[in-house]
């Protein structure tokens, strides 16, 4: 079956990939998905995916190189990464994460402590987001760190673009600093500052930007931690849709 990557009307738009899945059953009684890779750069170099013991499956790569062709601004961070982060003993300060899907998604799956944010959220609302996100934070001695994801890592790519499209635009009167980031192989730091101002100010405080990447999907089919509507553990995630959700176990399907 020949579907066009449809993950939202933006990458409807763009159709940068075709994605033939050929369902088989294999001797482990799992569905081999088959991915054949058109992107436009002509590269099928499949994306580093870190320190992870679990290994992507071919179409989840595929789809993660195209994510990362889109988006080459954003950086993608493995889920063992951020499962590191988000262990109570080593969870660095500051860490927000933003879910990316629609509230149906939403209910019946999460990450802990998740806050969700409509993918078409206004460039106004998503400043005005991001100033609520600084003033929350009650040590300013470390970046606030903002994890985005979806189901695969679009839509959530999407909106982390638009994040740091926010913070390279300075308001009037105000002034850049970049810092390196040594973190998940380096996206700048980005503050805004106005020239004085001092700079442990929650309003100035370094943001890092990042995208999970594979997203609830490649999560879930590594049996990390997830909750359901009522904070409970849970296994289960929405599919999104009878194609892409392909890309998940498929007894983790759960609609609502």
């Amino acid at each position: 079956k020949l579907a066009d990557a449809s993950m939202d009307s933006g990458l409807r738009s763009i159709s940068l990939f075709r994605i033939i899945f050929v369902s088989k059953k294999t001797s482990d009684k799992r569905t081999t998905i088959k991915c054949c890779n058109t992107m436009a750069s002509g590269d099928s170099q499949m994306p580093n995916t870190g320190t992870s013991e679990f290994c992507p499956t071919f179409a989840m790569r595929t789809v993660m190189a195209s994510i990362r062709w889109s988006f080459p601004k954003v950086s993608q961070m493995d889920c063992s990464t951020l499962d590191l982060w988000l262990r109570e003993e080593q969870r660095p300060g500051n860490v927000v994460l933003l879910d990316v899907r629609d509230e149906a998604e939403f209910s019946v799956s999460r990450l802990d402590g998740a806050r969700r944010v409509d993918g078409s959220i206004s460039k106004e609302h998503l400043s005005s987001l991001l100033d609520t996100l600084r003033s929350e934070q009650s040590d300013t001695s470390q970046p606030l760190k903002i994890v985005c994801y979806c189901s695969v890592g679009y839509r959530s790519s999407k909106l982390a673009t638009s994040l740091l499209s926010l913070l390279e635009k300075p308001l009037e009167g105000m002034v850049m600093v970049a810092q390196t980031s040594a973190a998940v192989g380096g996206s700048d730091t980005m503050t805004d500052r106005r020239p004085g101002q001092d700079s442990h100010s929650s309003h100035t405080l370094p943001v890092q930007v990042f995208n999970l990447e594979g997203s609830l999907f490649q999560w879930a089919n590594e049996n990390r931690h997830m909750v359901s509507r009522d904070a409970t553990t849970t296994e289960y995630v929405h599919p999104y849709s009878s194609t892409w959700g392909r890309l998940v176990d498929s007894k983790r399907h759960k609609y609502g």
